[in-house]
Protein backbone atom coordinates (compact mmCIF):
# COMPACT_ATOMS: atom_id res chain seq x y z
CA UNK A 1 0.00 0.00 0.00
CA UNK A 2 1.35 3.17 -1.29
CA UNK A 3 -0.38 5.55 1.21
CA UNK A 4 0.23 8.64 -0.50
CA UNK A 5 -1.24 12.81 0.31
CA UNK A 6 -2.57 12.57 -3.67
CA UNK A 7 -2.95 9.18 -4.45
CA UNK A 8 -3.65 5.94 -2.41
CA UNK A 9 -2.32 2.75 -4.46
CA UNK A 10 -2.82 -0.72 -3.39
CA UNK A 11 -2.31 -4.13 -4.95
CA UNK A 12 -0.81 -8.38 -4.38
CA UNK A 13 2.71 -8.38 -4.32
CA UNK A 14 2.43 -10.93 -7.19
CA UNK A 15 0.91 -8.37 -9.22
CA UNK A 16 2.83 -5.68 -12.13
CA UNK A 17 1.21 -3.16 -10.93
CA UNK A 18 -1.24 -2.05 -8.66
CA UNK A 19 -4.54 -3.30 -9.37
CA UNK A 20 -6.84 -0.32 -6.82
CA UNK A 21 -5.13 3.57 -7.41
CA UNK A 22 -7.64 6.43 -5.95
CA UNK A 23 -7.52 9.42 -5.30
CA UNK A 24 -6.86 9.96 -1.39
CA UNK A 25 -9.65 12.21 -0.79
CA UNK A 26 -13.09 12.02 1.25
CA UNK A 27 -16.20 14.22 1.55
CA UNK A 28 -19.63 13.71 3.31
CA UNK A 29 -23.28 14.43 1.87
CA UNK A 30 -24.70 17.63 3.17
CA UNK A 31 -27.36 16.28 4.18
CA UNK A 32 -27.41 15.19 8.23
CA UNK A 33 -29.91 12.76 7.90
CA UNK A 34 -27.80 11.07 5.01
CA UNK A 35 -24.48 9.81 7.01
CA UNK A 36 -22.86 8.70 3.51
CA UNK A 37 -19.02 9.57 2.38
CA UNK A 38 -18.12 9.66 -0.93
CA UNK A 39 -14.48 8.29 -1.04
CA UNK A 40 -12.05 8.59 -4.13
CA UNK A 41 -13.25 9.04 -7.53
CA UNK A 42 -17.09 9.50 -6.25
CA UNK A 43 -15.78 12.34 -4.08
CA UNK A 44 -13.87 13.89 -6.53
CA UNK A 45 -16.94 13.88 -9.16
CA UNK A 46 -19.31 15.37 -6.29
CA UNK A 47 -17.07 18.02 -5.64
CA UNK A 48 -20.02 20.47 -6.40
CA UNK A 49 -22.41 18.88 -4.17
CA UNK A 50 -20.10 18.29 -1.11
CA UNK A 51 -16.33 19.67 -1.53
CA UNK A 52 -13.90 16.80 -0.87
CA UNK A 53 -10.79 16.80 1.54
CA UNK A 54 -7.57 15.61 2.12
CA UNK A 55 -7.16 13.40 5.41
CA UNK A 56 -3.18 13.56 4.60
CA UNK A 57 -1.26 16.20 3.54
CA UNK A 58 2.23 16.77 3.55
CA UNK A 59 2.66 12.84 4.51
CA UNK A 60 1.09 13.86 8.01
CA UNK A 61 -2.43 12.47 8.95
CA UNK A 62 -4.71 15.15 9.98
CA UNK A 63 -7.99 13.09 10.07
CA UNK A 64 -7.63 9.18 11.69
CA UNK A 65 -11.36 9.00 11.19
CA UNK A 66 -11.10 9.60 7.51
CA UNK A 67 -8.20 7.73 6.89
CA UNK A 68 -9.30 4.72 8.53
CA UNK A 69 -12.66 4.74 6.57
CA UNK A 70 -10.37 4.96 3.44
CA UNK A 71 -8.66 1.73 4.24
CA UNK A 72 -11.42 -0.21 5.21
CA UNK A 73 -13.64 1.02 1.87
CA UNK A 74 -10.10 -0.45 -0.22
CA UNK A 75 -10.37 -3.76 1.67
CA UNK A 76 -13.98 -4.05 1.47
CA UNK A 77 -15.15 -2.28 -1.78
CA UNK A 78 -12.27 -2.11 -3.61
CA UNK A 79 -9.68 -5.61 -3.22
CA UNK A 80 -12.73 -7.88 -1.46
CA UNK A 81 -10.06 -9.55 0.24
CA UNK A 82 -9.94 -10.21 4.68
CA UNK A 83 -7.23 -8.58 5.83
CA UNK A 84 -6.41 -10.89 9.06
CA UNK A 85 -5.18 -13.25 6.00
CA UNK A 86 -2.50 -10.64 4.43
CA UNK A 87 0.87 -9.37 5.94
CA UNK A 88 0.92 -5.56 4.51
CA UNK A 89 3.53 -3.43 3.39
CA UNK A 90 3.31 0.05 3.34
CA UNK A 91 4.90 2.98 2.59
CA UNK A 92 5.50 6.49 4.45
CA UNK A 93 7.78 9.32 4.21
CA UNK A 94 11.52 8.89 6.07
CA UNK A 95 10.11 12.03 8.38
CA UNK A 96 7.26 10.38 9.71
CA UNK A 97 6.55 11.20 13.47
CA UNK A 98 6.72 7.85 15.71
CA UNK A 99 3.38 8.96 16.85
CA UNK A 100 2.32 8.55 13.26
CA UNK A 101 3.61 5.14 12.58
CA UNK A 102 2.55 3.92 16.38
CA UNK A 103 -1.44 4.81 15.65
CA UNK A 104 -1.10 3.40 11.81
CA UNK A 105 0.22 0.19 13.57
CA UNK A 106 -2.47 0.09 16.44
CA UNK A 107 -5.46 0.28 13.23
CA UNK A 108 -4.23 -2.25 11.33
CA UNK A 109 -3.17 -5.03 13.99
CA UNK A 110 -6.80 -4.00 16.43
CA UNK A 111 -9.12 -2.70 13.58
CA UNK A 112 -8.29 -4.51 10.66
CA UNK A 113 -6.20 -7.48 12.42
CA UNK A 114 -3.71 -7.94 9.75
CA UNK A 115 -0.86 -10.50 11.06
CA UNK A 116 1.88 -8.17 10.20
CA UNK A 117 3.21 -4.94 8.94
CA UNK A 118 5.84 -3.56 7.57
CA UNK A 119 7.19 0.17 6.57
CA UNK A 120 9.07 1.44 4.36
CA UNK A 121 10.06 4.61 3.07
CA UNK A 122 9.54 6.35 -0.78
CA UNK A 123 13.23 7.06 -1.15
CA UNK A 124 14.57 3.95 -0.30
CA UNK A 125 12.14 1.62 -2.48
CA UNK A 126 13.09 3.86 -5.24
CA UNK A 127 16.75 2.62 -5.35
CA UNK A 128 16.35 -0.80 -4.24
CA UNK A 129 13.29 -0.14 -7.56
CA UNK A 130 16.94 0.47 -9.58
CA UNK A 131 18.88 -2.18 -8.41
CA UNK A 132 20.58 -0.60 -5.13
CA UNK A 133 20.07 -0.60 -1.81
CA UNK A 134 22.87 2.35 -1.06
CA UNK A 135 22.66 5.79 -2.35
CA UNK A 136 20.86 9.44 -2.38
CA UNK A 137 17.47 9.67 -3.35
CA UNK A 138 15.21 12.97 -3.75
CA UNK A 139 12.01 11.98 -2.98
CA UNK A 140 9.13 14.81 -3.99
CA UNK A 141 5.51 13.76 -3.79
CA UNK A 142 2.23 15.92 -3.25
CA UNK A 143 2.77 17.42 -0.21
CA UNK A 144 6.47 17.11 0.84
CA UNK A 145 10.12 16.69 -0.61
CA UNK A 146 12.60 14.50 1.15
CA UNK A 147 16.08 14.29 0.23
CA UNK A 148 17.24 10.72 1.65
CA UNK A 149 20.56 8.95 2.43
CA UNK A 150 20.34 5.22 2.27
CA UNK A 151 23.17 3.01 3.02
CA UNK A 152 22.76 -1.09 2.74
CA UNK A 153 18.71 -0.46 3.22
CA UNK A 154 19.06 1.38 6.00
CA UNK A 155 18.57 4.91 6.09
CA UNK A 156 20.28 7.71 7.27
CA UNK A 157 17.38 9.38 9.65
CA UNK A 158 19.68 12.24 11.17
CA UNK A 159 20.79 13.02 7.90
CA UNK A 160 17.37 13.23 6.01
CA UNK A 161 16.55 16.70 4.88
CA UNK A 162 12.83 17.93 4.26
CA UNK A 163 10.67 21.08 2.89
CA UNK A 164 7.18 21.34 3.21
CA UNK A 165 6.61 21.58 -0.23
CA UNK A 166 5.60 19.71 -2.82
CA UNK A 167 3.08 19.08 -5.93
CA UNK A 168 0.19 20.14 -4.02
CA UNK A 169 2.19 23.31 -3.06
CA UNK A 170 3.31 24.01 -7.51
CA UNK A 171 -0.61 23.70 -7.90
CA UNK A 172 -1.59 26.01 -5.25
CA UNK A 173 0.94 28.34 -7.17
CA UNK A 174 -0.39 27.90 -10.25
CA UNK A 175 -3.64 29.00 -8.53
CA UNK A 176 -2.36 32.19 -6.87
CA UNK A 177 -0.94 33.31 -10.45
CA UNK A 178 -3.78 32.89 -12.19
CA UNK A 179 -6.10 34.47 -9.33
CA UNK A 180 -3.58 37.79 -9.49
CA UNK A 181 -4.17 38.12 -13.41
CA UNK A 182 -7.98 37.25 -13.59
CA UNK A 183 -9.68 37.75 -10.41
CA UNK A 184 -11.09 33.84 -10.50
CA UNK A 185 -11.21 32.76 -7.03
CA UNK A 186 -10.06 29.19 -7.76
CA UNK A 187 -8.11 28.25 -4.24
CA UNK A 188 -11.71 27.88 -2.63
CA UNK A 189 -12.83 25.12 -4.86
CA UNK A 190 -11.30 21.99 -4.35
CA UNK A 191 -12.84 20.85 -7.89
CA UNK A 192 -11.10 23.71 -9.07
CA UNK A 193 -8.21 23.20 -7.54
CA UNK A 194 -8.61 19.45 -9.02
CA UNK A 195 -8.69 20.82 -12.29
CA UNK A 196 -5.30 22.91 -12.15
CA UNK A 197 -3.49 19.83 -10.66
CA UNK A 198 -3.94 17.73 -14.10
CA UNK A 199 -3.44 20.29 -16.11
CA UNK A 200 0.18 21.37 -14.42
CA UNK A 201 1.22 17.59 -14.60
CA UNK A 202 0.44 17.59 -17.98
CA UNK A 203 1.60 21.64 -19.15
CA UNK A 204 4.45 22.52 -16.58
CA UNK A 205 8.19 23.02 -17.85
CA UNK A 206 10.10 24.43 -14.72
CA UNK A 207 12.11 27.05 -16.23
CA UNK A 208 16.05 26.73 -16.55
CA UNK A 209 16.59 29.19 -13.93
CA UNK A 210 14.55 31.93 -11.80
CA UNK A 211 15.17 34.45 -14.69
CA UNK A 212 14.09 32.32 -17.46
CA UNK A 213 10.50 32.70 -18.76
CA UNK A 214 10.75 30.76 -21.82
CA UNK A 215 10.92 27.40 -22.76
CA UNK A 216 13.48 25.85 -25.13
CA UNK A 217 11.19 25.49 -27.72
CA UNK A 218 7.34 27.77 -28.37
CA UNK A 219 6.22 25.06 -30.63
CA UNK A 220 5.54 22.97 -27.38
CA UNK A 221 3.10 25.51 -26.16
CA UNK A 222 1.55 26.72 -29.66
CA UNK A 223 -2.54 26.50 -28.34
CA UNK A 224 -1.92 28.25 -24.97
CA UNK A 225 -3.25 30.39 -23.47
CA UNK A 226 -5.98 27.80 -22.65
CA UNK A 227 -9.15 27.78 -21.71
CA UNK A 228 -10.10 25.25 -18.96
CA UNK A 229 -13.75 23.88 -17.79
CA UNK A 230 -14.28 24.13 -14.11
CA UNK A 231 -16.51 21.74 -12.42
CA UNK A 232 -19.09 24.58 -11.48
CA UNK A 233 -19.15 24.97 -15.91
CA UNK A 234 -17.19 28.59 -15.59
CA UNK A 235 -13.88 29.03 -17.41
CA UNK A 236 -10.34 30.30 -16.86
CA UNK A 237 -7.84 31.34 -18.65
CA UNK A 238 -3.95 30.01 -18.24
CA UNK A 239 -0.92 31.35 -20.27
CA UNK A 240 2.49 30.52 -20.76
CA UNK A 241 3.80 32.13 -17.94
CA UNK A 242 1.34 30.09 -15.20
CA UNK A 243 2.42 27.04 -16.40
CA UNK A 244 6.40 27.94 -16.77
CA UNK A 245 6.27 29.65 -13.09
CA UNK A 246 3.92 27.63 -10.94
CA UNK A 247 6.84 25.11 -9.72
CA UNK A 248 9.31 27.53 -8.90
CA UNK A 249 8.27 27.63 -5.08
CA UNK A 250 10.08 24.23 -5.16
CA UNK A 251 13.84 25.92 -6.32
CA UNK A 252 12.58 29.06 -4.06
CA UNK A 253 10.20 28.30 -0.91
CA UNK A 254 9.77 32.04 -0.36
CA UNK A 255 7.28 32.33 -3.04
CA UNK A 256 5.01 30.01 -0.83
CA UNK A 257 5.53 31.50 2.32
CA UNK A 258 8.05 29.14 3.41
CA UNK A 259 10.85 31.44 4.72
CA UNK A 260 12.63 28.85 7.10
CA UNK A 261 13.53 26.05 4.85
CA UNK A 262 15.93 25.98 1.67
CA UNK A 263 14.75 25.10 -1.77
CA UNK A 264 15.70 21.77 -3.61
CA UNK A 265 19.26 22.46 -4.59
CA UNK A 266 20.32 23.44 -0.80
CA UNK A 267 18.25 20.62 0.66
CA UNK A 268 20.19 18.47 -1.33
CA UNK A 269 23.66 19.97 -0.21
CA UNK A 270 22.44 20.48 3.23
CA UNK A 271 21.78 16.59 3.14
CA UNK A 272 25.65 15.75 1.98
CA UNK A 273 27.12 17.89 4.88
CA UNK A 274 25.25 15.88 7.54
CA UNK A 275 26.85 12.27 5.97
CA UNK A 276 29.28 10.75 7.49
CA UNK A 277 32.63 11.30 5.26
CA UNK A 278 33.61 7.71 5.34
CA UNK A 279 29.71 6.41 3.92
CA UNK A 280 29.32 9.06 1.78
CA UNK A 281 32.43 7.91 -0.25
CA UNK A 282 30.69 4.66 -0.65
CA UNK A 283 27.45 6.18 -2.27
CA UNK A 284 27.36 6.63 -5.86
CA UNK A 285 27.82 9.90 -7.80
CA UNK A 286 23.97 10.20 -8.60
CA UNK A 287 21.10 11.66 -7.01
CA UNK A 288 18.05 9.49 -7.98
CA UNK A 289 14.58 11.25 -8.43
CA UNK A 290 11.09 10.04 -7.11
CA UNK A 291 7.96 10.97 -6.55
CA UNK A 292 5.01 12.19 -9.00
CA UNK A 293 6.49 15.46 -8.33
CA UNK A 294 9.81 14.68 -10.29
CA UNK A 295 7.80 14.27 -13.54
CA UNK A 296 7.60 17.31 -14.55
CA UNK A 297 8.81 18.22 -17.83
CA UNK A 298 12.15 20.27 -17.26
CA UNK A 299 12.70 19.42 -13.67
CA UNK A 300 15.61 17.40 -13.74
CA UNK A 301 17.71 19.76 -16.12
CA UNK A 302 16.87 22.72 -13.98
CA UNK A 303 18.05 20.63 -10.57
CA UNK A 304 21.02 19.58 -12.30
CA UNK A 305 21.85 23.04 -13.42
CA UNK A 306 21.15 24.47 -9.76
CA UNK A 307 23.49 21.63 -8.35
CA UNK A 308 26.06 22.67 -10.66
CA UNK A 309 25.73 26.53 -9.65
CA UNK A 310 26.49 25.24 -6.21
CA UNK A 311 29.26 23.15 -6.72
CA UNK A 312 28.34 19.86 -6.29
CA UNK A 313 28.27 19.27 -10.22
CA UNK A 314 30.48 16.02 -9.68
CA UNK A 315 25.98 14.53 -8.74
CA UNK A 316 24.22 13.22 -11.73
CA UNK A 317 20.73 13.50 -11.82
CA UNK A 318 18.98 11.05 -12.83
CA UNK A 319 15.53 9.79 -13.40
CA UNK A 320 15.34 6.57 -14.76
CA UNK A 321 11.84 4.92 -15.95
CA UNK A 322 12.35 1.79 -13.71
CA UNK A 323 12.52 3.79 -10.84
CA UNK A 324 8.74 3.11 -9.27
CA UNK A 325 8.71 2.35 -5.99
CA UNK A 326 6.37 -0.37 -6.31
CA UNK A 327 8.27 -2.11 -7.83
CA UNK A 328 11.10 -1.27 -4.91
CA UNK A 329 7.93 -2.44 -2.59
CA UNK A 330 8.45 -5.96 -4.57
CA UNK A 331 11.63 -6.50 -4.46
CA UNK A 332 11.52 -5.61 -0.60
CA UNK A 333 8.85 -8.43 -0.20
CA UNK A 334 11.06 -11.37 -1.42
CA UNK A 335 14.16 -10.53 0.53
CA UNK A 336 14.67 -13.21 2.79
CA UNK A 337 14.80 -11.81 6.46
CA UNK A 338 11.53 -9.72 5.45
CA UNK A 339 9.55 -13.30 4.47
CA UNK A 340 10.25 -15.00 7.44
Amino acid sequence: MDNGSQFLKVGLIDEKKPSIELPNVISRDKVESFNHRFIGLEAVKNCTISPFEYPITGGHVKNWDDVESIWRHIFDAKLGLTPQEHPLLMTEIATVPKHQRERTMEIFFETFNIPSLFFANQASLSLRATGTSTGLALSSGSGVTEVVPVYNGVTLSRAVTKLDLGGRSATKYLAHLIEKDTGHRLMSSPGAMEVLRELKEDQTFVNKGPAITKTPSDDDYDDIPWHCWLPDGSTVEVNREHVQTCAEPLFQPALAGILHQPGMPNLVADCLDRCDQDVLSEFPSSLLLCGGNTYLGGFTERLQSELNTLGLGYITVEAPKGRDLIQGLVALFWLPKLRQ
